[in-house]
């Protein structure tokens, strides 16, 4: 690499060292980069089989399911959740025929700051997870990355 990339990786060497003597540090190890899993996690919950996935070889894809999970955050506008309907979402009241969700409590008194990096979209995610390219059911697109069951909806309380 170039002499600037040597002397990045010298600052930053130096400054984890003097980081990691302070008392108050219990420890410091390097972290990979977050990937998206859940095209294995389809097989392994399924059957732990490679590419194997009997419950939706059956039919099984959570069709006219709705689940319920109460979590912090669940990004709507994630392209896996997105739907185009007109409307106000947050509200609580069920609304059974959007795409994915179908009904959004937020916790009162809070405001949108764990939307976007709350736990709940990597939760529904995996159970879920459908992309679409413009917002409704026919837009969708298979992909490795959908959740176990990829055709149910969510009832979600922030």
């Amino acid at each position: 690499g170039d002499m600037s990339s040597a002397a990045s990786a010298d600052c930053i060497l130096s400054l984890i060292a003097a980081l990691s003597a302070q008392p108050e540090i219990c420890g410091v190890e390097s972290a990979g980069m977050p990937t998206t899993m859940n095209d294995y996690a389809q097989w392994i919950t399924q059957s732990g089989t490679n590419n194997y996935r009997p419950f939706w070889d059956q039919g099984v894809t959570g069709k006219n399911v709705i689940v319920q999970v109460s979590d912090t955050g669940l990004d709507t506008d994630h392209c896996h959740f997105y739907d185009s309907s007109s409307g106000e979402l947050k509200d609580g009241t069920v609304q059974s025929n959007r795409r994915k969700v179908v009904q959004y409590v937020p916790q009162p008194d809070t405001d949108d700051s764990d939307v976007y990096d709350g736990h709940g979209t990597h939760v529904v995610g995996s159970i879920l997870a459908k992309r679409s390219t413009d917002g409704t059911v026919g837009g969708e697109e298979a992909g490795n990355l959908e959740g176990m069951a990829k055709d149910a909806k969510v009832a979600f309380f922030d």
